[in-house]
């Protein structure tokens, strides 16, 4: 797969599934450039890299960081051949009817509109080149996830997101899919096995784990693969997919 000094954006990919999705990208010789609210882990990945990916600081909640990050990868690099919509946040755990408003906006802002404002942002850049852009859904955005609705609303709406991009975009040459894995060995799925059950996320675990037929959790670098492969031009008749990655659970569905 060819990926060499092709300008390759992830969102925050400072993360589990964002640095192995970097790493594989680096190592196909793309430009890789690291968007993160973190500063130290971009640090840390810069020197990981000796300097040989470039880093910005970004608060996903700012549309005028949003502009000013597109701007500078602009001004850097002069386009952008794949943008990876990685930076997502889970969340309160809580009933249906508990929901408020200021909890659904504080997800939306991260999981839905900051996506969206990089997908228009990245279709600009596109149009006259070309381009992937790949979207970290989850499961819980093809059907429903007690205790987590607002998480599981935010990802649905992703996914319908990508679909209508991806259709009204076919002429351009850019492709926009949607990768929904099931829970993968990251900070947020320890967040959330922390809060449904206080104290020992292990319980959690177990229970989740014994609904997937593979028994296990995902491991990040086997999402960043399929990232990779949806990016590349081995996936050049794929557009507008929602594809699961969940260890078998869809098959019971």
């Amino acid at each position: 797969m060819d990926f060499l000094e092709k300008v390759v954006v992830i969102t925050g990919g400072t993360g589990g599934i964002g640095s192995k999705t970097a790493d594989l990208f680096y190592n196909a010789g793309a430009k890789v450039v690291i968007a993160d609210v973190n500063e130290q882990r971009l640090q840390e990945m810069k020197e990981q890299y000796n300097n040989n990916i470039f880093t910005i600081k970004v608060d996903l909640n700012e549309e005028s960081e949003i502009d000013s990050m597109f701007q500078t990868i602009i001004e850097t690099y002069g386009a952008v051949d794949v943008f990876v919509n990685n930076a997502g946040t889970e969340g309160k755990l809580c009933d249906f009817e508990d929901i408020q408003l200021e909890d659904l906006l504080s997800v939306y802002r991260i999981n839905v509109f900051a996506p969206l404002l990089c997908m228009q942002h990245c279709i600009r850049h596109m149009k006259n080149r070309g381009g992937s852009i790949v979207n970290l859904a989850s499961v819980a955005g093809v059907a429903g996830s007690p205790g987590l609705g607002v998480y599981s609303s935010s990802k649905h709406a992703l996914i319908g997101l990508t679909k209508t991009a991806a259709l009204e975009n076919v002429t351009n040459n850019i492709r926009v899919n949607a990768i929904c894995p099931s829970p993968v060995k990251t900070r947020m799925i320890d967040s959330i096995d922390s809060m449904r059950t206080p104290g020992d996320f292990s319980k959690s675990r177990k229970e989740y784990e014994a609904k997937i037929p593979m028994n296990r959790y995902a491991d990040p670098i086997e999402i960043a693969n399929l990232i990779y492969f949806l990016a590349s031009d081995k996936a050049s008749y794929i557009t507008g997919a929602a594809y699961r990655i969940d260890g078998g659970m869809g098959a019971r569905a």
